[in-house]
Parts: structure tokens; sequence; C-alpha cells
């Protein structure tokens, strides 16, 4: 390898007319001199490594922090939330109302009374269509309506051999156990994210008993302590997030197929439930 300073010497000799071996020289010198053309410089080289992965980690948490500032995942708490009260009203409803009115066949009294609860339960149905629609974003078409059609008797009859009224019936049924879980899911997650306030209100009095802390296993008595228990409520609040989303996700495919209008006929008799557009 000739150094560069040498190589300019020989270059300024050979053009103002230098020795003859210098001036025979120089091709051979600019060709060993001269890069290859494999070597053709291509910028930095990035190498899988520390800031490969630490740019992965940095991706995932902040999509696991992101649920916080959806609007979607507040929709779904809020509907997680009012499916408490709402479900626990329709296990009462029916349960009673299904009670009576198998009880009260005997006296004929219970055909009517059974009537009466399925036409309920159809237009319950039909507010849980539109709450579900507009709280989990779903388009679920209207079902069937009821419309008279021939003997009184084929009537009930066709309202009682309908899937349409079954479903419906088996979906309010099934609303309290999810209440029962996303009051749980909802109750425990604002209880954890409410304890990322800890550094602010721990030295107060009331803060421990507010929360039940149970003082035997770990008493909060520093800055350091109630920092490092805001940062696990925060994850843990913000997990428990995550699973109200999934659940607010299996239920909407649930009710998809338990409020969605089926194209099954019902065999041997006349159809009073007929399907209406939105």
């Amino acid at each position: 390898m000739i150094p560069r300073r040498r190589l300019g010497a020989l270059e300024a000799n050979a053009t103002k007319g230098g020795p003859a071996p210098a001036r025979a020289a120089m091709p051979a010198i600019q060709r060993a001199v001269r890069p290859s053309p494999r070597c053709v410089p291509v910028g930095p080289i990035r190498l899988p490594g520390a800031t490969t992965r630490w740019n992965r980690i940095e991706r995932k948490v902040r999509m696991f922090f992101a649920v916080v500032g959806e609007g979607k995942t507040w929709r779904n708490a809020a509907y997680l939330l009012l499916a408490f009260p709402l479900g626990l009203s329709y296990f009462i409803f029916m349960v009673v109302g299904l009670s009576l009115g198998v009880g009260l066949i005997v006296l004929v009294v219970g055909i009517p009374l059974l009537t009466g609860v399925f036409m309920a339960a159809y237009a319950l149905g039909e507010l849980e269509r539109l709450t579900t629609n507009q709280m989990l974003g779903l388009d679920i078409p209207k079902a069937r309506r009821w419309t008279p059609t021939g003997s009184l008797w084929t009537n009930v009859r066709a309202l009682f051999v309908s899937p349409e009224m079954w479903k419906r019936v088996g979906y309010l049924l099934m609303k309290f156990p999810l209440g029962i879980v996303g009051l749980t899911l909802s109750a425990t997650a604002a209880g954890f994210l409410g304890m990322v306030a800890t550094p602010v209100f721990y030295e107060q009095s009331w803060w421990p008993t507010f929360f039940d802390w149970p003082a035997d296993i770990w008493t909060v008595d520093s800055f350091g302590g109630s920092i490092l228990v805001a940062l696990v409520s925060l994850v843990i609040g913000v997990a428990l997030l995550h699973a109200m989303n999934w659940v607010a996700r299996a239920w909407a495919e649930f009710a998809k197929v338990m409020l969605a209008p089926t194209d099954r006929a019902d065999a041997g008799i006349e159809r009073p439930l007929e399907t209406t557009a939105v």
C-alpha cells in the first residue's frame, strides 16, 4: 500500500515531465490504489442488536399503555358496568315470569303469562341490540317483529317455537353473569388506578383505611414505597383495562349470534315473525 503523500509526489513528477520510470509506473500505481467495485461504500450498517431490541420493547410498552387514551376502552368499561344492574333486572324478571308461567299452565293462566314474558323478552332484546350497537360499535340488524296472522293458537305456537325469541331469552339470562364479571373487573381496575395517587395521599390518615390496605403485610410509610405502589398499581390497572376490552369483544361476538335474525324457517307452521329493515 503506497501512502497518499508519496503517491501525490509521484503524480506531480509524472505530470511535470519527471523521470521516465516514474511516468511508466503511474498506470500501475493508479490501478493498485483504485478501489474495487465490490467495495462501494453503502452508508452506515445497522446490525441487529440492542437498539433494535429496545425499539421493539418501547413499541410494546406504548401499545400496552395506549389503551388508557382510547375512547373505546372507556365505552367498553361503561357497557360492562351497566351490564350488572340490567342483567340483574333481566334475570329476576325472566326467572320469575317463566316460573310463574310454567307453574300456572295447569290453570290456563300460565299461557297468557308466558306469552307476555316472551313479548317482553323481544322488546328487551331490541333494547339490548340498540345499546350494544351504540356502545360496542356493532351493526347487528333488526331481528323479526311480531305480526299476528292466522288463528290465536297459531300465533302463540309460532311465538313459543321461534328461534329469535329463545335466543333473546337466553341472551337476557346470560346478561347477569356478564354483569358480575364486568362489575368485578371495573371495581378492581378502579381500585388499582386510584392507588396511582398513593405518593400524594399516602401520609393522610384516611388513605390506608379507604383502600383497606393490609397493614400486617406491608405499610406504605415512605415516599419511595409509595412510588413503587403507584407503579405496580398502574401496570395492574392497565392490564385490567385490557381484560375488560377482551371481555367486551367476546360479548360482542356472542351478541351477534344471539340478537341477529336467523334464516331457518319454522317447519310446519305459518310464520308470524317477519324480517324488517332497521
